[in-house]
């Protein structure tokens, strides 16, 4: 399965059937990563969670911060970094195709995000899709 996903993403730069996450996530189960589908409805203040880097955006409105966008097999997770989480993990945050990321969550207004306390790269045999950053 970890070719086909690495053989799509070649070909058609997409994974229409299993993503890399998906393959991946016995692993992230037993590590206790929570889906992003679940993260409005969880209950805990500190969450981990991982994915597909999908882009990467520093606004110069945002005094510092970064926010990045991770991707698993159920949606979207937003990751913010402060200036000093970036400054602190810009080496891994800035150039992993896959993160696994522990923060503080944040909901509001049906929207949520992760403030980015502590960031590594998650290794996966496979490939990721580039992601799209800083435009």
């Amino acid at each position: 399965p970890s070719e086909q996903v690495a053989d799509d993403l070649w070909s058609i730069g997409v994974t229409p059937q299993v993503t890399a996450v998906e393959l991946a996530r016995p692993d992230l189960e037993r590590r206790g990563v929570v889906v992003a589908a679940d993260l409005l409805q969880c209950n805990q203040e500190r969450v981990l969670v991982c994915g597909v880097v999908t882009h990467r955006q520093h606004p110069e409105t945002a005094f510092g911060a970064v926010f990045c966008n991770l991707e698993d097999e159920t949606g979207h997770v937003n990751v913010v970094f402060s200036k000093g989480a970036w400054v602190r993990w810009r080496s891994v945050a800035r150039h992993a195709p896959i993160l696994l990321v522990r923060g503080r969550l944040e909901r509001g207004r049906g929207v949520v995000n992760v403030v980015a306390e502590q960031v590594e790269r998650y290794g996966f045999a496979g490939q990721a899709p580039p992601s799209r950053d800083f435009r």
